[in-house]
């Protein structure tokens, strides 16, 4: 009895020491990611979200789906600093919200294995490049991912009303935050149509199944648009603007989606995250083999890799974390032959594991050590140099928070909205918003790009008439003027305002005499400018000429960044 109890005692403490170890080795990867975050580069899709959280907060925010997370947020408009100083706060809370996400991911682990093997689903999890790159950007998809883990967790237990009522509301939450949240619904349905399918004599009888499917559909159907409405009521906008927007949603990345859109990011992550992938097989195997058909239901979380056009890498955070469940099914069935066969020592076989994992997490934590962010902390305070005061603006994707944009959102998701209706948005913002500044921050706005040429005729050409080249990617409004005769010339500007001019000569600018630095007062009214040399002895000099925004101050000394500001995917 004492030889058995103290073998009991030895392998607790195997036990305890393997889930010290590997919760330490979560610690470190989640050191690690908050280390990254300082240096990664915003994607777009940051940026976007944080324009709409000001646009909330000047009062202009007008579309009801997929905004609630503004009422969380909130505080960030006080944060001091640029749009970097907010988004990396933002990140910083992501990296709780990514820990927490963790520890969801370990309960629902736990349903079908031990707590010690349980943990390597959270250290796998963590290893993979995905979730090192983009675990916590200030996305839908860091929120997602929580609500979709604890959602899963708790429906996992059983499918009690108490706990169908509470991933109901999570799932109804994750809805309002994010249509995406329609991909939980395949891995939570799976989970309470199988409940039971491991233990025949226990199983829950189908119609009662089918009933609990129902009511998670109604009640979380219910949360979502009391919420959607509330927050509807709060923008002052119809809910019927959500309809439109679930339709274009459905349309875009569903129904015109290639085949296995997913697909052409796995060859990528399969190289970098091999191990991980093995587990992850391993692991649905083990279920198979056990029979248990509600763990091998988290593998449909995988399924938009199949079906939707932006499961890009950022979506994999969301797709890996609930199938990561199925990896310590494995680990805990190969612990237990190790055990059976080589003694108590088998116990620490999921350390052994945890290494592999370890050296691959590591080796993306280098590759990430490169300052990406650097180049656009650099844009963004050089705008900010040039405008102190808020302005409209041009850009792809809203990197300027603090300042209105004019135009869309020009992701490919947009550009085929806008191509496809074929009618250009450079008349309706120079007219509506006087927008000052166009920010080239990706090739589509750049004239001297080549993409520049998905952008439509008119809109060409009014970018190149009406915006000069001023610091790098930044553009400002105003005309350029060149002759080499003595006519009289007309020039458009874009709007009326105040401009600065600058020439190589002085100049008859509508019948009056003006030189170099002369700030001209432009109505709305009168943009059309009559221009003649004034000096008839500077007869074979050509007049070079421009007028440029007023308002926009020197720009920065130091050159602008070579690099783009984003890094793909």
């Amino acid at each position: 009895m004492i030889l058995k109890s103290h073998a009991f005692r030895s392998d607790l403490m195997l036990q305890r020491l393997v889930i010290a170890c590997l919760l330490v080795a979560c610690l470190l990867l989640l050191a690690a990611k908050a280390v990254l975050l300082s240096r990664i580069n915003i994607n777009w899709d940051e940026f976007y979200f944080l324009s709409e959280l000001m646009k909330f907060h000047r009062h202009e925010l007008s579309s009801p789906l997929q905004t609630q997370y503004v009422h969380l947020f909130g505080w960030l408009v006080h944060i001091k600093g640029d749009e970097v100083a907010q988004i990396l706060a933002a990140r910083v809370a992501m990296v709780c919200l990514l820990a927490l996400t963790c520890v969801s991911l370990w309960y629902l682990a736990c349903r079908w294995a031990s707590r010690s093997t349980s943990l390597i689903a959270p250290l796998a999890y963590l290893s993979t490049l995905p979730v090192m790159l983009h675990g916590a950007s200030f996305r839908s998809d860091s929120m997602l991912v929580l609500l979709g883990c604890a959602a899963t967790g708790v429906i996992s237990r059983g499918v009690k009303p108490a706990r169908l009522v509470i991933t109901a509301v999570l799932l109804g939450l994750a809805g309002t935050i994010t249509i995406k949240a329609a991909f939980l619904i395949p891995v939570l349905a799976g989970i309470i149509l199988f409940e039971g399918a491991e233990a025949p004599g226990q199983r829950t009888p189908w119609w009662r199944r089918v009933k609990a499917l129902f009511l998670l559909g109604l009640i979380s159907a219910s949360v979502f648009l009391v919420l959607l409405a509330a927050h509807s009521q709060s923008l002052g906008v119809d809910i019927a603007l959500a309809h439109t927007t679930v339709n274009n949603a459905v349309t875009t990345t569903l129904l015109e989606a290639e085949p296995l859109p997913g697909s052409r990011y796995l060859t990528r992550l399969w190289f970098e995250n091999r191990f991980y992938w093995l587990l992850l097989l391993a692991g649905a195997v083990a279920a198979v083999i056990r029979r248990n058909s509600s763990a091998l239901a988290c593998a449909l979380s995988l399924l938009p890799i199949v079906l939707y056009r932006n499961a890009f890498p950022y979506y994999f955070v969301v797709m890996l974390a609930t199938a990561s469940a199925l990896i310590p099914l494995a680990v805990d069935a190969l612990t237990r032959t190790t055990v059976s066969k080589f003694g108590r020592f088998g116990y620490l076989l999921p350390l052994l594991l945890a290494i592999p994992l370890l050296l691959q997490a590591r080796g993306t934590y280098l590759q990430l050590q490169q300052d990406t962010l650097a180049r656009q902390r650099q844009l963004i305070s050089a705008v900010h140099q040039i405008f102190p005061q808020t302005v409209s603006y041009i850009d792809h994707s809203g990197m300027i928070a603090s300042f209105s944009k004019a135009n869309f959102f020009m992701t490919r998701w947009g550009m085929g909205d806008y191509r496809a209706r074929g009618e250009p948005f450079m008349p309706m913002a120079l007219a509506r918003y006087h927008p000052p500044l166009l920010l080239a921050n990706r090739p589509l706005l750049d004239p001297d790009k080549s993409a520049f040429q998905q952008l439509l005729p008119a809109d060409r050409a009014l970018i190149q008439q009406h915006y000069l080249r001023y610091w790098g990617p930044i553009f400002v409004a105003g005309g350029r003027l060149r002759v080499t005769d003595r006519d009289e010339h007309l020039l458009r500007l874009p709007f009326g305002g105040r401009y600065r001019l600058t020439t190589n000569q002085d100049v008859m600018v509508n019948g009056e005499k003006r030189q170099t630095g002369d700030i001209l007062e432009v109505a709305d009214d009168a943009t059309r400018l009559a221009i003649s040399p004034l000096d008839a002895g500077s007869q074979g000099r050509a007049l070079e000429l421009q007028l440029m925004w007023a308002a926009a101050g020197p720009p920065p000394s130091q050159a602008p960044p070579t690099k783009a500001p984003y890094v793909l995917f």
